[in-house]
């Protein structure tokens, strides 16, 4: 192999090895840190009803964005977050400072179908709402709350959070 042909090579080898690393580094991170607190609801009643969630306390001052997932009952592993990663600064009282609320713009019904279910199956939902950086796949501090949905998918409760964090 000519100098030139090595040349390219390693170019190659190179370019590929940092598009590999971007592509991961814009991943959304499936790592959980510690919770930091918990989530409440607000007018979560029906897999319908639009509602926002309420974190007890603010994100760590690092994170700048955050996202929120659903997890249980009968949402596949490979389920997208019901709210992708956002900038912190689209909540008019920032996410650093203290509680802050997020209105969720799909209802459960919309999420289920959008992870391929007609809707939530009766059972117990865990609501994650991650502090996150901008492209940091590590979540910073977790706040959790949890809701159950029974009577054949019809209703929503969400659960009192606990006052520990």
């Amino acid at each position: 192999m000519d100098r030139s042909a090595l040349r390219r090579s390693a170019a190659a080898a190179l370019l590929a090895v940092g598009s590999v690393t971007g592509v991961l580094a814009l991943m959304p991170g499936s790592a959980s840190a510690a919770q930091i607190g918990t989530l409440a609801f607000t007018s979560l009643t029906t897999q319908d009803s639009p509602f926002s969630v309420t974190t007890s306390a603010g994100c760590p001052d690092t994170a700048t964005n955050f996202q929120i997932k659903v997890t249980g009952g009968n949402i596949p592993a490979t389920a997208g977050n019901i709210v992708g990663n956002t900038a912190g600064a689209t909540i008019a009282s920032g996410i650093n400072a203290g509680p802050f609320s997020v209105p969720v713009s799909n209802t459960l019904r919309v999420f289920a179908t959008n992870n391929g279910l007609s809707a939530l199956a009766d059972g117990t939902y865990t609501t994650t709402l991650i502090c996150r950086g901008l492209l940091a796949s590590a979540s910073q501090g977790d706040y959790v709350g949890t809701f159950v949905v029974s009577g054949g998918g019809a209703k929503v409760t969400p659960a009192v959070p606990s006052t520990s964090t």
